[in-house]
C-alpha cells in the first residue's frame, strides 16, 4: 500500500483541531512564555495592543474585545467554566509576573530589592516592585502568601548584609586612594619648594656679587653719582575692535547657555528619579500552587512612596 503524504490530508485527520494549529503560530512575548497560559482566551488580541507595532488605545476596540482585553488585565471576573477550561493549560509550578501600571510582564533580570523595612519591602521603582509580586523565581509553588513573604524577607535582609559588606569596603578602599594621592601631591609640593628655594639662595649670591663689583666700580670714579633710574614704559595693548568684542561675548555667553542646560537636565532627571518612586501603583501576580488541581491564586500587591503597603490574595 502506498504511504501518504499528511501534509495532503485534511486538518482534522492530522488529530490537530484549526484552532490549536493557530495557537501554535500565534506569537509569543519578548520574555518568551506563552501569554496563553497566564490570561487565556485573550491572548489573540495582546500581541496587537502590546507588541511591537503600533499601540492601539482601548478607544480602537470593539465593546466584544474591550470586554476580553479588560477580562486579559484582571479588571473582570471569569466565570467558573472559564476558569476551568483554563487551569488545564496552566503548568503547576509556574508564576508569571504582570505589571498593571506599564501592562507589561516584568522581566526576571529587573526584578532586585535594595532594602528592607517593617512591612517587608523596600522599592527603588516600579521594576523592583515585580520583585516583591514574583516572590523571586527560586521561591517554591506550594507556599503559601504569608510564609512567602517571610522567606522575601530574610532573603532581603541576607542581600541588605551583603551589599552593605561591598558599600563598606568600597568606602575603605576610596579612602585609602585619596590617603595614597594626598601624600603623592605633599610629596610633590615638597619637591617644588626644596627645587625654589635652592634657586633663590642661588639668585641671592649672585646679587650680592654684582653689587659689591659695581661698587669697585664706583669707587674709581671722580664724581661719585648714582644714575637716575628710568621708568620701563609700558606696551600698550593694542585695542580690539567691535567685532572681536563682540565675538568674546558671543563665546561667553554660549558657554553660559551649554551650563544652564546641563543643570536644567539633571535636576529634570532627579525629579523623574523621585517621582517614580514616590509613585503608588498596584501590581497584580499570577502564580500557582502545585496541588491536585492546578489552583492558580491572584495577588495584588499594592506600594506607596516606594513602600509595599500590603500584598493580598484576590
Amino acid at each position: 500500500m502506498r504511504k501518504t503524504n499528511s501534509s495532503h490530508l485534511p486538518v482534522y485527520s492530522r488529530g490537530r483541531s484549526e484552532e490549536r494549529q493557530a495557537s501554535r503560530n500565534r506569537p509569543q512575548f519578548p520574555g518568551g512564555f506563552n501569554l496563553r497560559r497566564l490570561i487565556g482566551p485573550a491572548v489573540g488580541l495582546l500581541p496587537s495592543i502590546y507588541g511591537r507595532g503600533r499601540k492601539k488605545s482601548d478607544s480602537d476596540l470593539d465593546d466584544e474585545e474591550l470586554v476580553r482585553v479588560e477580562e486579559a488585565r484582571g479588571f473582570l471576573k471569569k466565570s467558573d467554566k472559564e476558569k476551568r477550561r483554563d487551569s488545564g493549560r496552566r503548568d503547576s509550578g509556574q508564576f508569571k509576573v504582570f505589571n498593571f501600571v506599564t501592562h507589561k510582564p516584568i522581566s526576571m533580570a529587573a526584578r532586585e530589592w535594595n532594602s528592607g523595612d517593617k512591612n517587608g519591602l523596600r522599592l527603588r521603582n516600579q521594576s523592583d516592585a515585580g520583585t516583591v509580586a514574583s516572590f523571586a523565581h527560586d521561591a517554591r509553588p506550594s507556599m503559601r502568601l504569608q510564609t512567602v513573604c517571610r522567606w522575601m524577607q530574610a532573603r532581603m535582609q541576607k542581600k541588605n548584609k551583603r551589599t552593605k559588606q561591598k558599600q563598606q569596603q568600597q568606602q575603605q578602599q576610596q579612602k585609602k586612594k585619596k590617603k595614597k594621592k594626598k601624600k603623592k601631591t605633599m610629596m610633590k609640593k615638597m619637591k617644588k619648594t626644596k627645587k625654589t628655594k635652592k634657586k633663590k639662595k642661588k639668585k641671592k649670591k649672585e646679587k650680592k656679587k654684582k653689587k659689591k663689583k659695581k661698587k669697585k666700580k664706583k669707587k674709581n670714579f671722580k664724581k661719585n653719582f648714582k644714575k637716575k633710574k628710568t621708568k620701563k614704559k609700558k606696551k600698550k595693548k593694542k585695542k580690539k575692535t567691535k567685532k572681536e568684542k563682540e565675538k568674546e561675548k558671543e563665546k561667553k555667553k554660549k558657554k553660559k547657555q551649554k551650563k544652564q542646560k546641563k543643570r536644567k537636565q539633571n535636576q529634570k532627571k532627579k525629579k523623574k528619579r523621585q517621582r517614580k518612586i514616590s509613585r503608588g501603583g498596584r501590581l497584580r501576580v499570577f502564580f500557582w500552587f502545585s496541588d491536585r488541581h492546578q489552583n492558580h491564586q491572584d495577588v495584588v500587591v499594592e506600594w506607596r512612596g516606594g513602600m509595599v503597603v500590603r500584598c493580598r490574595k484576590l
